[in-house]
């Protein structure tokens, strides 16, 4: 059966796109995490099947896709999450900087403030 697919699949569109719906692909391409992908013979079928395909076709339907996949798309989320919380610090620090370079510590008023100055009317 292999051997019939690399012969045919190069030339056949159509029977490309069936095989990937069906999930034969998955199933053709899983032969080579098997004890059969130990054969030389059958492993150069695989291959030869796999190449009649785009890279990014034959890695989705590969083995192990999805688990790639959701290693991924955690990996990026963790990156931007971190990214976020540097950026995040950055703005509080350049804030504190900005208070201390005014004068203006922890509950300190500015010197020429209307609170520091007496009340002229009694009341």
């Amino acid at each position: 059966m292999l051997r019939r697919a690399a012969a045919v699949l190069p030339e056949d569109a159509r029977q490309r796109q069936q095989l990937v719906e069906s999930g034969g692909l998955r199933q053709i391409l899983s032969l080579r995490d098997g004890p059969t992908g130990e054969d030389p013979g059958v492993a150069e079928l695989v291959d030869e099947v796999g190449a009649c395909f785009p890279a990014e076709v034959a890695d989705f339907c590969s083995p192990g896709f999805q688990a790639r996949l959701a290693e991924r798309v955690a990996s990026r989320h963790e990156a931007k999450r971190r990214q976020e919380l540097a950026a995040s610090r950055a703005r509080s620090a350049g804030a504190d900087s900005s208070a201390s370079g005014l004068g203006l510590g922890a509950g300190s008023m500015p010197s020429g403030s209307d609170e520091s100055k007496e009340d002229p009317v009694p009341g």
